[in-house]
């Protein structure tokens, strides 16, 4: 095969469409980071969500064996109702609890997402080699036309 013939298969893959269905592939995996951020008192840029305002509350968090500290669990609806989006170029975590819109007012739109570390770790084990194979069966598909 030619440099010129490599090219022009290469140029046929829909690089955004195999990106599409690697997220929808790995999607629980994006949000099981997710969670465990918020687990942990983290936004998606890596800062604290801070305390809890009541003390009442925060003591029934503890007893429910949390940390006394935000993370956005009590009986796991809100983060159940996790989920990545992909459409066109872009991706996008969402909600669909009925707290989300709440939750996002008082601790910010970045409760959703990862941060840099955990979004490195997520596009090194698993978006890439996932890409990668779907990207290869994609050009071996095409260079047998």
């Amino acid at each position: 095969m030619t440099v010129k013939q490599w090219l022009e298969i290469n140029r046929k893959i829909d690089v955004y469409a195999i990106a599409r269905k690697v997220i929808e592939e790995t999607e629980a995996d994006m949000v099981g980071l997710n969670r465990t951020q918020l687990m942990h008192n983290l936004d998606s840029k890596g800062n604290p969500l801070g305390g809890y305002m009541s003390r009442s509350y925060q003591s029934l968090k503890i007893r429910r064996g949390g940390t006394g500290e935000v993370d956005l669990f009590l009986y796991g609806g809100y983060q159940r109702s996790i989920f990545v989006e992909a459409n066109g170029k872009e991706y996008f975590y969402k909600a669909d609890d009925w707290k989300a819109d709440k939750l996002a007012d008082k601790y910010g739109e970045d409760i959703l997402g990862l941060p840099r570390a955990s979004f490195n770790y997520y596009r090194i084990t698993k978006f890439m080699p996932l890409f990668a194979r779907k990207y290869e069966a994609a050009r071996k598909g095409l260079s047998t036309l």
